[in-house]
């Protein structure tokens, strides 16, 4: 019985590996930049006693979970989250009745169902072809604002 000691080889990163990673990295720099860092910020500031003097000059200080058990035990505080709870859940409630009952009216086939269709469409439709002929006019190499020639400044 002999045993055959070899050495362990430092495993490689495969290219798909460093790929995914590659086309990973843009969006969690962006979150981390974008949703993380706020999140962290608000946590902060929520510890802290601000006014406006000591939110522009930052020596607010500091409160700790004094202020959440200041809000919690308020009655008011009780009362507008219920008044905002009841507001969320009826908006919520009657924007997807109306949204169910559109479409379901939409799915039906009769005389002017595709026309109705195209017309609801058309708001929706309307603004990026709008903003997309304003660049293509703006980029036009001949007569466009950016392209065109005598718009740069000249160095002299």
């Amino acid at each position: 019985m002999s045993q055959t000691i070899t050495a362990d080889k430092p495993r490689r990163i495969k290219p798909t590996t460093l790929a995914a990673i590659g086309f990973a990295a843009p969006l969690i720099i962006y979150m981390l930049i974008f949703y993380v860092w706020p999140l962290i910020q608000n946590i902060s500031m929520s510890m802290h006693r601000y006014t406006r003097r000591t939110f522009v000059t930052g020596d607010a200080p500091w409160a700790g979970f004094d202020i959440y058990k200041e809000i919690l035990s308020d009655q008011q505080f009780w009362t507008i989250l219920g008044q905002t709870l009841i507001f969320v859940f009826a908006s919520i409630v009657f924007q997807y009745s109306i949204g169910l009952a559109l479409a379901v009216f939409f799915n039906q086939n009769f005389k002017l169902s595709a026309a109705l269709r195209g017309a609801f469409l058309v708001p929706w439709l309307l603004p990026p072809m709008i903003s997309g002929t304003i660049w293509q006019w703006m980029m036009d190499a001949d007569s466009g604002v950016i392209n065109n020639g005598s718009v740069r400044p000249r160095l002299t």
